[in-house]
């Protein structure tokens, strides 16, 4: 049998949150930001990760690529969370006088 599909969620829900004007280098604005990115990654991660771990147990292995099509969405989104969380985390270091 196939994998359970990952939870269903609204499109919203899976993709990068909104902004809110991080785009200047305000340190409420880009705190705010940091903690939406930090909250869709982990969002994320925790469904890529009980798919995985879903998949594991009915089938023994780890899937292959072919057969993550149903994670995908969930795993590119946690990418991107991740990634803008990085950048984010980076330009208020910057904005704080940090390295």
């Amino acid at each position: 049998g196939d994998a359970p599909a990952p939870e269903a969620a609204d499109e919203e829900d899976a993709g990068p949150a909104e902004d809110h004007g991080a785009e200047e280098d305000d340190e409420a604005a880009l705190s705010e930001a940091l903690a939406v990115a930090t909250a869709d990654a982990k969002r994320n991660k925790a469904v890529v990760k009980k798919w995985m771990k879903s998949f594991r147990e009915e089938h023994g292995r780890d899937p292959r690529p072919d057969e993550q099509g149903a994670v995908k969405q969930r795993y590119d989104a946690y990418r991107e969370a991740s990634a803008r969380r990085q950048e984010l985390e980076a330009r208020l270091q910057r904005l704080r006088g940090g390295h």
